[in-house]
């Protein structure tokens, strides 16, 4: 049994392994055992290969009038294939080709020839049945070619001929269509590999568009600071007056749609530009003067439509300090420590970030990297100013910045959290008030709870019945109540 590894495209694994039991059940008409255990994918060796395409857009006339670089990229993986050694092991020849007359509609004075040698099937495409062995002159439907292992010498011969030299005929012939299955059912995967290396083209979904890892950072800063990661058309919110919930694919999947589209509006030719420019009253004939009219007022359409298509267009790129901000945290990001497990999280965005560009389906990544680099650049500060006291304790009023909100399902329906921090720097993690319909990271809020200190941070506390608080502490109402005190007589 040997091992063949083949390298293919990650989403042609499926297809690979319908192969793999075509060629099992190859064996089985081989009585050679052979399972889909044979079948190992390497996710280990998962990697992304990527190829520079350069496009020329062409005129009428074949001449280039624009020229575009894009990098395209594939993920593949290595797969470990037990292929069954099939066969003459020893001997001097082996079979090299099997030819058979075609007969019928389809028989057009060829052979059918069966090889993995193309110049072998070349060369036997046409020629005449016959053995070279009994020199025996008759009427032949099949030959086998044999091939002297020393010296490479072919000698086609008669299938009742051939156990002089290859011993049981049948059994090398079914051995060399089973190789020949082998060949033909891999073979295809490889060469697709091999094609993307080499020109960048492969089958439709297997390979994707890549961008610029810094303008893919900056365009996920341009639309977070647009809509704040929200989609308000994918997630329902729970009441009208509230916020839509964050929706995780809202970022990148803008992301991706503008990049695809990001060409620069065509500016108009300057043919429309001079129509635009000339007065239609300087045509003396009426019916001229308002066919030149129309002529002029389409080609003063389109130059605005095609301005304000410029200025949306603007609108919707990054800007400099976005952009300047990318490069920041691309920085950060090659700097930062990783894991050594194959899933940590920061090892597989540096991976993802690090060859300079982000192929379409991981742009996803670029949201995440993002919010990574703000995450880590609080606590940082958050470690350079530690808490001055710990968290509160008891029914206590506290006031303080709310940092972040989050919905929460249970059985009894979604109730709205939030994380506030307060002036002594520790965290206190309760429900919204009722009274606030729509709180906004940011805000400053005046609450009272009954507070329970974390047993694993002592700045840290969890609060439950909260209430909107003026700062003003009440002293607790006398609840009225029956007691007889015995007291020199006297009932009270």
């Amino acid at each position: 049994m040997n091992t063949r590894t083949v390298t293919v495209a990650v989403s042609a694994i499926g297809e690979l392994r319908k192969a793999y039991e075509r060629i099992i059940r190859g064996a089985k008409r081989l009585e050679i055992e052979l399972t889909i255990a044979g079948f190992r994918p390497k996710w280990e060796t998962k990697r992304e290969l990527a190829k520079r395409r350069v496009t020329t857009v062409l005129d009428d006339d074949n001449k280039a009038v624009d020229q575009s670089t894009s990098v395209f990229t594939m993920e593949v993986v290595d797969v470990d294939l037990d292929v069954p050694e099939v066969g003459a092991t020893g001997g001097a020849w082996r079979v090299a080709a099997t030819i058979g007359r075609v007969y019928g509609e389809a028989a057009n004075g060829e052979n059918d020839v069966y090889s993995r040698d193309q110049e072998l099937i070349t060369r036997f495409r046409s020629a005449a049945l016959e053995c070279e062995h009994c020199r025996c002159n008759r009427r032949r439907v099949r030959t086998i070619v044999c091939r002297e292992v020393a010296t490479g010498r072919l000698k086609q011969v008669g299938v009742e001929c051939g156990v002089f030299y290859v011993g049981d005929t049948e059994k090398e012939v079914r051995g060399l269509e089973f190789q020949e299955l082998v060949h033909v059912l891999i073979s295809p995967f490889e060469d697709e590999v091999m094609a993307f290396e080499k020109e960048g083209r492969a089958s439709a979904g297997r390979a994707a568009e890549a961008f610029d890892a810094v303008e893919a950072v900056a365009f996920v800063l341009k639309v977070m600071e647009e809509d704040g990661g929200y989609s308000p058309s994918k997630t329902k919110p729970q009441n009208e007056w509230e916020e839509p919930q964050p929706n995780p694919n809202a970022t990148w999947r803008t992301v991706l749609r503008r990049m695809q589209w990001n060409s620069r509006p065509k500016e108009p030719s300057e043919e429309v530009r001079a129509r635009a420019a000339l007065n239609p009253w300087d045509e003396q004939d009426p019916v001229l003067r308002e066919a030149l009219r129309n002529k002029v007022e389409m080609a003063r359409e389109d130059i605005e439509n095609w301005q304000a298509a410029v200025k949306e267009w603007e609108a919707k790129q990054p800007t400099a300090e976005q952009r300047a901000k990318a490069v920041e945290i691309l920085t950060w990001l090659a700097g930062a420590e990783a894991g050594t497990e194959p899933d940590d999280f920061m090892a597989n965005l540096k991976a993802v970030f690090e060859p300079g560009w982000v192929s379409s389906k991981r742009l996803a990544f670029g949201a995440c990297v993002a919010a990574t680099y703000e995450r880590a650049m609080r606590k940082a500060a958050e470690a350079a100013n530690p808490p001055t006291a710990p968290a509160p304790e008891g029914r206590v009023g506290v006031e303080g910045e709310i940092i972040a909100l989050k919905w929460v399902e249970s059985d009894f329906g979604a109730v709205h959290k939030m994380t506030v921090r307060l002036a002594s720097r520790a965290k206190v993690y309760c429900s919204v008030p009722t009274e606030i319909h729509s709180p906004r990271v940011g805000d400053t809020i005046r609450f009272k709870a009954t507070f329970t200190r974390s047993d694993r941070d002592p700045f840290f506390a969890f609060g439950k019945v909260p209430n909107l608080w003026d700062g003003e502490e009440k002293k607790p109402k006398r609840r009225a109540k029956a007691a007889v005190v015995a007291q020199e007589g006297v009932m009270l």
